[in-house]
């Protein structure tokens, strides 16, 4: 793979792409292990499993569909 004149001019930070889906869902996940482990502590371990669960059987080809 060749690289071109911009991959060398580009600071690192500029060349990263971050999928809105991956955002959404790390916000999501991170907002269910918090109120998990406040409201409900005795099962907050696994409520980030059981979410990745019911997400993968309600739109298992992701939440944002490309195309």
């Amino acid at each position: 793979m060749s690289r071109t004149y911009a991959d060398y001019t580009h600071p690192w930070w500029r060349r990263l792409v971050v999928s809105r889906e991956a955002v959404m869902l790390a916000l999501l996940v991170g907002l269910v292990d918090t109120f998990g482990k406040v409201l409900i502590p005795q099962t907050a371990g696994i409520l980030v499993y059981v979410l990745m669960a019911a997400i993968l059987l309600w739109r298992p080809e992701g939440l944002f569909r490309a195309g």
